[in-house]
């Protein structure tokens, strides 16, 4: 409804004749009583009537209810109250519509930033990762793992770690520094394989990884019989030279006339 309008006559002076006293019959008390009304009157009306219509906040009597205003923009409201709905509307879609500084939100659609977003450390497995978050945490190059899944000693037995360039490096240095192993071969001195009808006799052996350079000791089996070994100490046999795959044996004592068990060990180590 619409504000209450003032309508009481306020022309309580005008309307007098120009002798109140005579011709209206006012005493001076009830003359004064007409100068006072209209403001009395203007004053009862906006004390009672039109301040409690105004202050008024029943929904749909409101004071803003009943105060006209020009539509703003899309909107049709024409009251002041009829605005200010429109506009509560506009900002409640519009607050669904926007991104929050706070709270939880899904945003959807692909979204181009001009400048690169910061973002703290990640503490999930769906979390952002910083370049500084990367650089701190990763190994550079194709392939990046964790720094920490790097070892960086030669003492670790974690399969799930990777060797540092640095460590692998000085792994390799041991390798090829590192002596070969041992090995051992058996052979049999045929007694018919001897050569010679005088000192020193002479028996070609096949050995293979003899090389000219190698080392290898000839040492009797530990299964030799106590005569193959009076024998093979009887021999007294020298080296005789070697070559590739082959070392020659001298005897210069007596020239065995049975075969002889022994061990030939090529030195790695040497």
């Amino acid at each position: 409804m619409a504000l209450t309008r003032f309508e009481i006559d306020t022309a309580n002076i005008s309307k007098l004749s120009d002798r109140p006293n005579q011709n209206d019959g006012l005493s001076s008390t009830q003359l004064k009583g007409r100068f006072d009304k209209a403001g009395n009157d203007i004053k009862t009306y906006i004390n009672d009537v039109l301040l409690e219509e105004l202050e008024r906040t029943t929904d749909g009597d409101s004071g803003a209810d009943n105060i006209g205003a020009t539509a703003v923009g899309d909107g049709t409201a024409t009251t002041v109250q009829g605005i200010l709905e429109e506009i509560d509307a506009d900002v409640t879609a519009l607050d669904g519509a926007v991104v929050h500084k706070t709270g939880n939100e899904t945003i959807a659609g692909v979204k181009t930033f001009t400048d690169s977003p910061i973002v703290p450390a990640p503490t999930a497995d769906t979390h952002p990762a910083t370049k500084k978050y990367v650089d701190d945490s990763y190994a550079s190059g194709v392939g990046a793992v964790m720094k920490t899944d790097i070892a960086d000693n030669l003492t670790t037995d974690d399969a799930t770690k990777v060797l540092s360039a640095k460590q692998g490096k000085a792994l390799a240095e041991l390798v090829s520094t590192k002596s070969s192993k041992s090995t051992i071969q058996t052979k049999t001195l045929s007694a018919v394989s001897w050569v010679g009808s005088e000192i020193p006799y002479t028996y070609t052996l096949s050995v293979t990884g003899v090389t000219p350079t190698s080392v290898q000791e000839i040492l009797p089996t530990t299964d030799i019989t106590a005569d193959q070994l009076s024998v093979l100490i009887s021999a007294t046999i020298q080296d005789g030279g070697q070559s590739s795959n082959t070392i020659v044996l001298k005897a210069w004592g007596t020239k065995p006339t049975i075969d002889l068990p022994i061990r030939i060990i090529l030195r790695g180590d040497m």
